[in-house]
């Protein structure tokens, strides 16, 4: 059951409470901290990491920052990280990136990343899974065969990376991720 968009009563003084109300206060309660949740990081939140040779992407806001893209050229900045802001113990149940392809035969993976906070480069905690090679917008989709949970000292990123060998460009836009807490 869902609270309604106004008062179910009102209540005077010393009156009995219905069980409808007192259900339907426990589950909103309840639902905030346990039950599949998405997170959704936009397009301008994903930092680009420089490639060996590139001079690093810029944010395409061509059409607007309400429809803001990373575009990725093989040669220049070829990976996107998206922070994930969840608190300690958060548990990942899934991931994804929503990409367009620009170039018939190219293709991007996606990934999940763990950086500890003692140590210089990060861990692969899943991925990569790669796109199809259509020229078309694509969601590239993940779950995880068991929940991640999420470790104190630690960042974590959705990765984004072109891997197409046309030299065509990746438009990456907004990742998510599935999670629930215990």
């Amino acid at each position: 059951m869902a609270l309604p968009t106004s008062r179910d009563i009102t209540l005077a003084s010393k009156t009995v409470i219905p069980s409808t109300l007192l259900n339907n206060i426990q589950d909103m309660i309840v639902g905030r901290k346990h039950g599949l949740q998405t997170l959704v990081i936009p397009t301008p939140a994903a930092m680009a990491e420089r490639g060996a040779t590139g001079s690093g992407s810029a944010l395409d806001t061509e059409f607007g920052i309400g429809d803001a893209r990373w575009r990725l050229a093989a040669g220049d900045a070829t990976t996107l990280a998206y922070p994930i802001m969840l608190p300690v113990g958060t548990r990942i149940i899934a991931y994804s990136v929503h990409g367009e392809v620009l170039t018939d035969g190219d293709d991007f993976d996606v990934g999940l990343r763990r950086q500890p906070g003692t140590s210089t480069s990060g861990v692969v905690v899943d991925g990569p899974t790669t796109s199809p090679t259509t020229v078309a917008l694509h969601k590239v989709e993940v779950t995880l065969g068991a929940p991640h949970v999420m470790l104190a000292d630690n960042g974590y990123t959705v990765t984004c990376r072109i891997v197409g060998s046309n030299s065509g460009d990746i438009r990456a836009r907004c990742a998510t991720v599935d999670y629930d807490r215990p």
